[in-house]
């Protein structure tokens, strides 16, 4: 640890983020490993994704709230920008692949994935302009009721509903309700409590 935090001191961020990977490996549990990774990575042009994941890891391994917690947060939201352009990059590259596939199944999967990546991320139109390249109603549907997941991780448990309660199709709706009933379960109980609310 100790070389590593001269290489940071001394502004070698390669350096240092080599000797504290070095750490890591034998040092899981260890807090500090995962800051200063952090920190080592968010100064690398081009590594704010790899930034983002040590921050995260901090946090994770952190017991409690660690006392720095909200530097570690805040460093985070000033990578968030380049974070999300790395990420919409990466996506629009593998949309464009997705593109390139012959019709048929393939195309309809390799579409539909890439509608859920963008979800994930955050980005709802791209996702549902995606789902609509797959011309497959089962494949826009999926992707309505990720966005609905997503929507409930991120605390906006009335847009998901929202989402639900828009599709056509009532079979379609209740299924899409239970969904995001069981996301928000998850979201507050865990998931012991979430396998026990009903399924439709």
């Amino acid at each position: 640890m100790r070389q590593g935090l001269l290489a940071l001191a001394k502004q070698d961020w390669e350096g240092a983020s080599g000797k504290l990977q070095e750490v890591q490996k034998f040092a899981p549990a260890e807090p500090g490993v995962y800051r200063n990774l952090g920190d080592a990575e968010s100064k690398i042009p081009g590594r704010e994704m790899r930034a983002f994941a040590w921050y995260g890891a901090y946090l994770a391994v952190s017991p409690g709230h660690p006392p720095d917690e909200m530097a570690v947060v805040v460093a985070m939201d000033a990578l968030r920008p380049k974070f999300d352009a790395t990420v919409h990059r990466v996506l629009v590259a593998t949309q464009d692949a997705a593109g390139r596939l012959a019709t048929g199944p393939e195309r309809v999967e390799a579409f539909g994935k890439v509608a859920e990546l963008w979800a994930r991320a955050g980005d709802f139109p791209a996702a549902r302009q995606t789902a609509v390249l797959t011309a497959d109603q089962a494949q826009m549907v999926e992707t309505e009721y990720i966005i609905a997941e997503q929507q409930v991780i991120a605390k906006n448990q009335a847009g998901a509903l929202q989402t639900v309660r828009q599709m056509g199709d009532p079979k379609v709706r209740g299924k899409g309700e239970a969904r995001v009933a069981r996301r928000i379960i998850w979201e507050t109980n865990g998931f012991e409590a979430a396998k026990k609310s009903p399924r439709r």
